[in-house]
């Protein structure tokens, strides 16, 4: 894929993002966003954190995201499962 096959400049700048640093900016806006930092902060909360802000929040959340071994598929299988259970309860705050 090339930047003529891009429909949009701005796919190629949340890809570079995602690149660069792991994060995709826009990612969650709005009443998700909202709502991801109120799980963030009530599970920094259970780990005996005091998070305020947003920003500390999000970087409890992509600490937590990348904590997270990567997951092998298995042979001939998707590595995607909407049903599977997440291994740690820091991630199930993503399944809600």
């Amino acid at each position: 894929m090339d930047e003529s096959n891009v429909l949009d400049s701005s796919f190629l700048e949340r890809m570079n993002t995602l690149l660069a640093n792991g994060e995709v900016p826009g990612l969650f806006e709005g009443d998700e966003m909202t709502t991801l930092m109120t799980q963030c902060k009530e599970g920094a909360q259970r780990e005996g954190l005091m998070l305020d802000s947003q920003e500390e929040l999000y970087k409890w959340f992509t600490q937590q995201v990348l904590a997270q071994p990567p997951r092998q598929p298995a042979k001939g299988k998707s590595s995607y499962d909407p049903r599977q259970t997440w291994p740690s309860p820091r991630l199930r705050l993503l399944t809600s």
